[in-house]
């Protein structure tokens, strides 16, 4: 047979094996991120997401815009899950889903740009990435946003090869629909401006086309400006964001190899900086397209850059926002590994991504991070005595309190919109009082913060006389993570 005809039936041959592996890690990828999906209850956030698809669509919209944090397409995911059932495993499946797929997508980027086995390793490495198998575990918009965005990359990547109608109506469509989904998204059409920019002589008429293709995307999304600019209040909930320092890209860094769980250990560190000196090796040498390593460097360290001097005026650099920088950073890592030498490649690549899985394994399963409990503190609120009343201290906490409380006395809020009423009258008329403390805490890092309750940070001076034993007898205290719980007894 001739030796062609050989090489073009073995390749063919080999094709659907390369698929099967593919679809293997990504397989694994999924089973990652299913595995524990209802073992912990809801946090905050989570709930809050629960709570807005529950409403009927209309209402669910005013009270998106009124927030108007996030854009609203993760919400109709969301009411899309409710489908599924109303327990924590339907409302986070979808997130796994998106995370699984990213992995598919990052293979498809790292054999386009860098070659066959940057792609495998890059792939293999998000796969077990402890910081995306946790937020892929997460009823929230964070994995969804980072499949988008590497989406949008292997849609430009695309059309810069072939602008033709199917490329460009990917460029726009899923530009589009990451610009519904988190307003970080937007550093993707700057980065592919950078990108267009440095390399405006190799094609002078792309910024043209892509600019028509950015406005088309961008339509979407403002008419969800418009809609927020008919609102009340011009105002955005994200004055719980603390001022970040030049330190914390050192912790994003951590946080992207092995997950952050407080001040850094040795071997984190040393992981840290193993990544970014692989990254290093990867922008020097060749790549299969080698504009796509101006490209990757730029995914990689505009968004946290910029957020990072954003926030000298108004603090939003939160590690999970910037998940979508995070294909960009392995992407580079992988193609680092495949530059070494020859036979240090398979051990580099395995040593990296068996450290990666064992970080992972700490870090969300074994013994794995906590969210709040809100579930456990409504079990043990379900077996208070029935003359006695479940007061809030905030009426936020009601919204995932409520999710799993199922008891017969009401839950009364003691602060409502800033405006604090009387305790003692809350608790008039009852055989003792449930006081419902949320320790919320904002941390740059960790995914999931346990503050102690302060007493002393209490403001309302009625309430901070009840914690300092001038008040009703303190009969019991449970503190479970994120959420204090206090039982007092009948007025003296």
């Amino acid at each position: 047979m001739d030796a062609g005809v050989k090489g073009a039936l073995s390749e063919r041959r080999g094709i659907p094996w390369r698929s099967v592996a593919l679809m293997a890690v990504v397989g694994i990828a999924f089973g990652l991120r299913a595995v524990r999906l209802g073992a912990q209850g809801f946090w905050f956030d989570e709930a809050y997401t629960h709570w807005i698809a529950r409403l009927p669509l209309s209402e669910s919209w005013r009270a998106i815009v009124v927030d108007g944090v996030h854009p609203p397409l993760y919400y109709a995911v969301a009411k899309v899950a409710l489908l599924l059932g109303q327990g924590e495993a339907a409302m986070r499946l979808p997130s796994a889903i998106f995370g699984a797929l990213t992995v598919w997508v990052v293979f498809r980027l790292g054999a386009r740009w860098a070659g066959s086995s940057a792609a495998w390793i890059s792939a293999l490495l998000l796969a077990v990435s402890p910081i995306h198998v946790w937020h892929s575990g997460d009823a929230r918009m964070y994995s969804l946003l980072v499949l988008l965005g590497s989406g949008c990359m292997l849609a430009f990547t695309s059309w810069l090869t072939r602008p033709r109608f199917r490329s460009a109506a990917a460029l726009a469509g899923v530009s589009a629909l990451a610009y519904l989904t988190h307003y970080f998204a937007l550093f993707v059409p700057l980065v592919q401006f950078v990108h267009l920019t440095l390399h405006i002589r190799d094609n002078p008429r792309a910024i043209r086309g892509w600019v028509g293709l950015q406005a088309l995307a961008a339509v979407p999304l403002a008419g969800w400006i418009y809609a927020l600019s008919q609102r009340e209040a011009q105002t955005f909930g994200i004055g719980w964001i603390p001022a970040p320092h030049l330190s914390d890209l050192l912790g994003t860094l951590v946080n992207f190899t092995s997950g952050y769980l407080g001040p850094p250990e040795w071997w984190q560190t040393a992981l840290a900086i193993a990544a970014l000196l692989l990254a290093g090796l990867g922008l020097k040498g060749a790549w299969r397209e080698p504009r796509s390593r101006s490209l990757a460097l730029l995914w990689a360290a505009v968004p946290p850059l910029l957020a990072l001097g954003m926030s000298v005026k108004r603090p939003l650099y939160m590690d999970r926002f910037l998940l979508l920088s995070l294909p960009a950073l392995l992407l580079l890592v992988g193609r680092g590994v495949s530059l070494l030498p020859r036979r240090a490649i398979m051990p580099g690549a395995a040593a990296l991504v068996v450290l990666t899985g064992l970080a992972m394994i700490r870090f969300c399963l074994w013994p794995g991070q906590v969210r709040e409990q809100w579930r456990e503190a409504a079990e043990r609120l379900e077996r208070a005595d029935p003359g006695e009343a479940i007061v809030v201290r905030v009426l936020q906490i009601v919204v995932p309190l409520s999710y799993y409380y199922h008891g017969s006395m009401p839950l009364e809020a003691m602060e409502v919109n800033r405006q604090v009423g009387s305790l003692s009258e809350l608790a008039s008329g009852h055989e003792g009082v449930w006081l419902v403390y949320w320790n919320a805490a904002a941390d740059i890092h960790r995914v999931a913060s346990d503050p102690p309750f302060r007493p002393e940070e209490e403001s309302d001076a009625e309430a901070a006389s009840w914690l300092a034993g001038q008040g009703p007898p303190l009969l019991e205290r449970v503190d479970y993570v994120g959420v204090t719980l206090l039982h007092f007894g009948a007025s003296r």
